[in-house]
């Protein structure tokens, strides 16, 4: 049974009553063509009037993408050309918006097309993600309107930017960024902004990688996540010129033909948002990461108050895009206060130093850490470069709270009562390097484990992380300390939604289409079957991949069938790119076969061996205790040799390497039923 929906079939035939931009409707009248002329003013050969689309339609002239649409056409240009408008003014030729400093557009020359205003193709509306989207990583999804009447041929918003953490076979990966192939060129001229939901590496983490790729466009955010952002751009030495556009939640945002409403969305780190994207062709409600929590500890309710009202004054939502993470636990994620339940516990009776790893950006975390070390009589001592940058933002922006003296230096906790300490590391993912990962190594320069530690992990195991963590747990108990996890008590509460969560959420705003993000595929599938269970037809749940495109239009909502360059661009150090697929398969193969190295002198003119070939054995075989096997391969070396040398040519040099590798590793297979990366050597004398 198909539910009821108070928006119509034809999406543009029901009008709004909020004052949002009407669609095209056919009618028996002429409708009025917007030109470039101002104020929207119809042209001579037409009589009857139709409202604009947007008020990016209304043929209001601009100077450049960055103008806004206020009385006076003018506005006063702040950092990187983005411009701050009279936010007591009424814009013209538009829809009435909640006061806003964040209205850019481009110019607007909008010709007549067939009496239609929109161009002879019909224009679309596509939804694109470019990672988050089958695997639960790298989120960033592209909303592009695309009209060849308007400047560039339309414009495109982009929500969130955010890394993935290497698989255990990418050797020596740092982590993962999306491929923008996409966006790049002329495509990137028509990006108005790039909007931020909350500061989690997966959502930020790439900006410093793509934005200069993209040409810097404006980003958009929430005041914290901003600082965040900032903090990072500036150590990639991108602030020049350029600052984090900042809005707060009761504020709207003019980019393009997109006005964008955000709100409130309780999560594990504060000041997350959703956003509603009022479209061409209706309200899109983008809600990444959330909770209901009901006692959130930074008092960022999600305000579901506000998602009602945007779906009912925009005469219901068209989409409903949203997260999939815990949608195949059932019932109601518990709040972040029972934290404090489980870390009161052990600093009641830890007798010791108590080492708490978390995520970085887990900083109302952080400030009920920060509480109970303040109750308990204990000092606070700070360890990884992440968690130092992200408590230093937190606390110029007034988001973490703590006397002077409450945090000392970490080269100084050996000054102080074991009793009377506390750490907060990074390592919760047992990442390489990571201050608890070097701990559990005997690794750290200041900090040794104890027995009469008590580690405790904040946090869950992201998918793929767990046999990393455990062996780094094994590490941790093996010296003695004792270790708490959430399997074990209240340390840790999930910032996504259950099952029970998404489902109030998905009958809330009530949507006629449904495309679940970010998740693994069965995660999507999850949110998918919840769809299913509450009434909606199969018809209107779209599951798609990063690459596929969703098109939306005036007639229908369906996958092109296309897809879109995607993929994930591996950075190593400062190498961004740089390591291919080629690259990973040979650091595979020396991580799981080892690697032998033949060396060989030849004659220069000739070609006969000098001397006996030398052999390397990393990670293969312990060459002292297989001499049969490293002698067998010299002699294979050897015969190479003696059955070439009498077509020892300049030709011939070229491929002598690739037969040596072929046969060696032929040899070694045969011996060993083992592959090891074959490297030949050879020096002309």
């Amino acid at each position: 049974m198909e539910r009821k929906n108070s928006q119509k079939d034809n999406f543009g035939a029901k009008n709004r009553t909020d004052g949002q931009q009407n669609r095209p409707q056919t009618s028996s009248k002429k409708s009025t063509v917007y030109s470039g002329q101002k104020g929207g003013q119809k042209s001579s050969n037409q009589q009857g009037v139709q409202k604009p689309i947007t008020a990016y339609h209304a043929g209001i002239k601009q100077e450049d993408r960055n103008t806004s649409f206020t009385d006076q056409r003018k506005t006063r240009v702040i950092n990187n050309g983005r411009r701050k408008s009279d936010r007591s003014k009424k814009i013209k030729g538009g829809p009435d918006l909640v006061k806003s400093r964040h209205n850019i557009s481009t110019r607007s020359d909008f010709t007549e097309a067939s009496g239609r205003m929109f161009s002879p193709r019909r224009a679309k509306l596509k939804m694109i993600s470019l990672g988050g989207m089958g695997v639960m990583n790298k989120n960033m999804m592209v909303y592009e309107y695309d009209d060849p009447n308007l400047p560039n041929g339309g414009d495109i918003i982009v929500v969130d930017c955010g890394l993935g953490f290497p698989d255990a076979e990418m050797y020596g990966i740092d982590y993962l960024i999306p491929d923008i192939t996409y966006l790049k060129g002329e495509r990137a001229k028509k990006i108005r902004g790039v909007l931020i939901t909350h500061g989690h590496e997966d959502h930020i983490g790439a900006l410093p990688h793509l934005l200069p790729d993209l040409g810097m466009p404006p980003v958009f955010a929430t005041r914290l996540t901003a600082g965040l952002i900032e903090k990072k751009l500036s150590e990639y030495k991108l602030l020049q010129g350029f600052k984090v556009s900042v809005f707060e939640p009761e504020e709207t945002l003019r980019l393009g033909v997109f006005r964008i409403e955000p709100f409130k969305m309780s999560h594990s780190v504060p000041q997350n948002v959703g956003y509603g994207i009022h479209t061409p062709y209706g309200l899109i409600m983008h809600i990444a990461d959330f909770k209901l929590d009901p006692t959130p500890v930074d008092g960022w309710y999600s305000d579901l108050e506000k998602i009602k009202s945007i779906c009912d004054k925009a005469g219901g939502a068209l989409l409903l895009a949203m997260e999939s993470t815990d949608i195949l636990i059932k019932g109601h994620s518990v709040s972040s206060k029972i934290v404090e339940e489980g870390f009161n516990e052990i600093f009641n009776f830890a007798r010791g130093r108590i080492i708490i790893a978390a995520f970085a950006s887990q900083l109302a975390r952080i400030q009920q850490v920060f509480d109970m070390a303040q109750k308990y009589g204990r000092k606070v001592a700070i360890s990884g470069r992440s968690m130092q940058n992200n408590i230093e933002v937190a606390f110029n922006l007034g988001f973490l709270k703590a006397p002077p003296d409450l945090i000392i230096n970490i080269r100084d906790v050996n000054k102080y009562p074991d009793d009377r300490v506390v750490i907060i590391s990074t390592g919760s993912q047992a990442q390489s390097r990571s201050a608890l990962m070097r701990m559990s190594l005997g690794e750290h320069q200041q900090i040794q484990m104890k027995e009469s530690d008590s580690v405790v992990i904040s946090a869950s195991p992201i998918p793929g992380n767990e046999d990393a963590i455990y062996r780094m747990m094994d590490d941790i108990l093996r010296m003695g300390p004792k270790v708490y996890h959430d399997k074990s008590m209240s340390v840790h509460a999930t910032g996504h939604a259950f099952y029970d969560e998404l489902e109030q959420v998905f009958k809330l705003v009530n949507a006629k289409y449904f495309v679940p993000i970010h998740g693994d595929y069965h995660m999507l599938i999850g949110s998918r079957d919840m769809a299913l269970k509450n009434g909606m037809s199969q018809d209107r749940v779209f599951i798609f991949e990063d690459g596929e495109i969703l098109e939306i239009d005036d007639k229908e909502v369906k996958l092109s069938g296309r897809r879109v360059p995607v993929g994930s661009v591996m950075v190593d150090g400062l190498g961004i790119g740089d390591i291919g697929n080629i690259v990973l398969r040979d650091r595979q193969a020396m991580a799981q076969e080892g690697l032998f190295v033949v060396i060989a002198t030849v004659d220069r003119k000739d070609g006969h061996l000098l001397t006996s070939p030398d052999i390397i054995s990393r990670g293969f075989v312990y060459m002292r205790e297989s001499n049969e096997l490293i002698n067998g391969a010299r002699n294979e070396v050897k015969r190479v040799f003696s059955n070439m040398r009498q077509a020892w040519n300049q030709d011939w040099k070229k491929d002598i390497k690739e037969i040596l590798k072929e046969d060696v590793s032929n040899y070694l297979y045969r011996n060993t039923k083992r592959r090891p990366m074959v490297i030949p050597v050879v020096i002309e004398v």
